[in-house]
């Protein structure tokens, strides 16, 4: 089943003290590339969430964003460490004095330091409990952006398969017409000989000589190969994120095209090729979004 590196999904939690919202959206991407965006109260939390997604998301260029809105500030009252800040703010402004450069925003950089806010128990407590809800909303967003990706992929799969059906139309064309070409070539070849005059040719040499050359301009098995992959292509769809697999059947595909194309000598299923070529383009575009 195939399934589109775009997606998005997102969430809300609401509680009488705060609400979370989650956001996550993906693009496509050779490998899985993570960006998460926590709040600061967890912040140490990152390395948990980013195991639990890769084990969910297998490739694609993915951003989570998690925003936490307190509704009441004094249910979680924050503690400042006065003695602290009061050093951090003492020692910045002396350095920033001594360099002659601007303090700027300042306080908000000390809030910023390690251990000058700190939390008592019950905020401890709470905040167990909030990163399980920002946990569940992750969870139910994931599950949202993945059903968006097995719809996305649906429209994918109906896409891909009109191209190949496409393929295989003008596969036929070149199929039917490449004896009629075999035939072209003896005669135009037969017509050029007959035109040669006091030249003595010995027929077995050129017999053998004109096997030889129509055997090179045979396409037949190159008809066969790229049938097969076609199948396979099709029987691949079917699998589990197929997307790097198909990538390489496709290449196994445009080999065959290139290969009918030189060996044509005919204009009608060069003509062929090009549109096979055409089509084969179409779904490498396509494939590039596919898990």
């Amino acid at each position: 089943m195939l399934k589109s590196m775009t997606g998005f999904g997102s969430s809300f939690v609401e509680t009488t003290d705060y609400t979370i919202k989650a956001e996550i959206r993906s693009l496509n991407s050779k490998s899985l590339d993570l960006k998460i965006k926590l709040p600061q109260n967890f912040y140490n939390k990152e390395i948990e969430l980013q195991n639990y997604l890769e084990k969910k998301i297998e490739r694609g260029k993915v951003d989570l964003f998690i925003q936490l809105t307190f509704l009441n500030v004094n249910q979680l009252k924050k503690s400042l460490n006065t003695e602290l800040f009061k050093a951090y703010y003492t020692e910045i402004n002396d350095i920033c004095k001594e360099l002659q450069i601007e303090t700027g925003n300042v306080v908000a950089t000390i809030l910023e330091l390690p251990e000058v806010i700190s939390s008592n128990n019950n905020m401890d407590k709470e905040l167990d409990t909030i990163w399980q809800n920002i946990l569940k909303a992750v969870e139910q967003t994931v599950t949202e952006m993945e059903n968006f990706r097995i719809k996305e992929g649906a429209e994918l799969a109906n896409v891909i398969n009109q191209y190949i059906k496409n393929i295989k139309i003008k596969l036929k064309a070149v199929e039917a017409g490449k004896d009629t070409r075999i035939t072209k070539i003896k005669e135009r070849l037969k017509q050029k000989l007959a035109s040669l005059e006091n030249i003595k040719l010995d027929e077995n040499r050129l017999e053998q000589e004109l096997i030889y050359f129509i055997e090179k301009l045979d396409i037949t098995e190159e008809i066969e190969r790229l049938r097969t992959h076609l199948n396979h292509f099709l029987e691949t769809m079917k699998e589990d994120n197929p997307g790097r697999k198909l990538g390489f059947i496709s290449q196994e595909i445009g080999r065959e095209i290139n290969t009918i194309g030189s060996k044509a000598n005919e204009f009608e299923i060069q003509k062929h090729v090009v549109e096979m070529k055409d089509e084969l383009e179409k779904i490498k575009q396509q494939l590039a979004n596919i898990l």
